[in-house]
């Protein structure tokens, strides 16, 4: 009876832990059965619920995320409740609601029954929210896989299209592969530790059993890995960016990104030398040579990572598969953060992260306008179109250069704060050589995209056009774009605000 009176007692207070889950598992519901009443009909009322259950969710996160409660575990430790995971989860409904914006202004969702796709949407965003929040491989093993599943269905979404079944396909396969190594880490993790704990590993780490700890981490990296689209294991990403219909497309290289990232920040958290999980015990973080084999391992993954996705972007005339080696690129400027391992890295990322989210929904906006008005995803037939819509080019330019890294934009930050956490773990440290190495390639690669960011610009702008395109400029494009480039200036100007916000977030699983 006692431990029954426990449960009652506890359950209301661990469900209101994931009351903006709950709202979104109620707005699916709600979607499906609306969706089933107007025996799919296209109809616009559909995404107005959807964005209604977003931002019911949105007001239960703010809710949550200024509750001065401290960091602590809900369901018997299965979930980690703190400010870190409430962040992720805000930059993956803010992402989900922008990516809904995009899917009203695209022409190539609406012929198909629109109530299975944004079921499909917050499905996935819904797993995002419980996959970094997981303290256990069960449970981040099925957020994985109910992401990934939605994924397959998203990208193959425009199914009269062939090359959105070919992403689909693709995207499938190759899921599947790199799911089924995760897995057998996960059992190797099990094995050694005896626990389901995604943390316990390092309990174990001695040098008896370092070598098999090392190789099931890397077996379940090889997982996570797929969804950030690292090398070796981006080969999905160039396909899928490009035969996925573009909201869907930006969607996973944003939000999908991020929340392998945050699968990876759940892992990897251990090896940061000032940081704990909340809720566990306080384990020594400090892991001796250990902690420099993993720093070795990301500096790799990150320069290989950068330096092929910028390489290969240069050759690229689509532009969404151009944006798709753009994106890989981004995954090692992050991974560089990695490499790190300090609270400086991690403040770094999550400021990465916001501004990412801008540019790069943003510049996937771009390019469903471009779809709508030339039906063309060839850069080559964009000549001279700043003739026709100077707006357009004006705004595309400002994400481009933001994604560059260059001032007076907000990806200049993010980019600063990122070589500033390497440069200064290189003066603190006897490894300096090997720090100042990464941040000199890091900057390389910067230069490297500016040439085929601005070969877009130079295209659009100073060629001239073979005929004149005629479609009318809208002002609701206008207003789009006028938020990212807003915001991508805001992050710049006033980049302290939500940077302090972030220092909280991140000082809530600092020792």
């Amino acid at each position: 009876m006692q431990w029954t009176s426990g449960i009652i007692e506890q359950l209301p207070r661990d469900l209101s832990t994931i009351a903006p889950e709950i709202a979104l598992v109620i707005t699916i519901l709600a979607l499906i059965l609306i969706d089933l009443l107007m025996r799919g009909e296209v109809s616009f009322s559909i995404s107005f619920f959807a964005i209604i259950g977003v931002f019911i969710s949105l007001h239960l996160l703010f809710n949550a995320f200024y509750n001065p409660a401290p960091s602590r575990t809900a369901f018997w430790g299965l979930l980690a409740v703190d400010k870190f995971t409430l962040f992720l989860k805000l930059i993956f409904l803010l992402s989900t609601f922008l990516v809904i914006l995009l899917t009203l202004q695209s022409n190539l969702i609406y012929p198909y029954r629109v109530g299975e796709y944004y079921t499909l949407l917050l499905t996935a965003t819904m797993a995002m929210c419980f996959l970094v929040s997981a303290r256990n491989f069960i449970l981040f093993y099925l957020a994985l896989e109910t992401l990934s599943i939605s994924s397959y269905v998203l990208a193959t979404y425009t199914k009269r299209d062939v090359f959105s079944t070919e992403a689909g396909l693709k995207y499938l396969i190759y899921g599947a592969a790199a799911s089924a190594v995760m897995l057998f880490g996960i059992s190797y993790l099990y094995g050694l530790t005896g626990t389901l704990d995604i943390t316990a590993w390092v309990n174990v780490l001695t040098p008896v059993t370092s070598l098999t700890v090392l190789l099931a981490l890397l077996l379940v990296f090889v997982g996570i890995a797929f969804k950030i689209s690292a090398v070796p294991f981006h080969f999905w990403a160039p396909d899928v960016y490009q035969g996925a219909p573009t909201p869907i497309t930006a969607y996973l290289s944003v939000a999908s990104k991020i929340a392998g990232f945050g699968a990876l920040f759940r892992v990897s958290l251990p090896l940061f030398t000032d940081l704990i999980i909340p809720g566990s015990k306080k384990i020594l973080l400090m892991l001796g040579p250990y902690h420099f084999q993993f720093a070795t391992f990301f500096w790799i993954i990150s320069v290989i990572t950068m330096t092929f996705g910028n390489l290969v972007a240069l050759r690229q005339n689509n532009l969404k598969r151009l944006l798709a080696y753009s994106s890989i690129a981004h995954a090692g400027y992050i991974l560089m953060g990695m490499t790190v391992l300090d609270a400086a890295a991690l403040k770094a990322m999550l400021f990465y992260f916001l501004i990412y989210m801008f540019m790069n929904i943003g510049a996937f906006y771009c390019a469903i306008v471009l779809e709508n008005k030339t039906r063309i995803g060839d850069i080559t037939h964009y000549k001279g179109i700043v003739n026709e819509y100077p707006y357009l080019v004006v705004g595309f330019g400002v994400i481009l250069f933001s994604l560059t890294g260059i001032p007076p934009f907000g990806g200049f930050i993010g980019k600063y704060l990122l070589f500033a956490a390497v440069v200064n773990k290189a003066l603190s440290t006897p490894h300096a050589m090997f720090y100042f190495s990464l941040a000199i390639i890091g900057v390389l690669n910067s230069v490297i995209s500016l040439y085929y960011y601005v070969r877009i610009l130079k295209i659009m702008v100073l060629e001239s056009p073979a005929k004149k395109i005629g479609v009318p400029w809208t002002p609701v494009e206008s207003l789009l774009i006028a938020i990212f480039v807003i915001a991508i200036f805001y992050l710049f100007v006033l980049w302290t605000q939500p940077y302090v916000l972030i220092e909280n977030v991140v000082k809530s699983i600092i020792v």
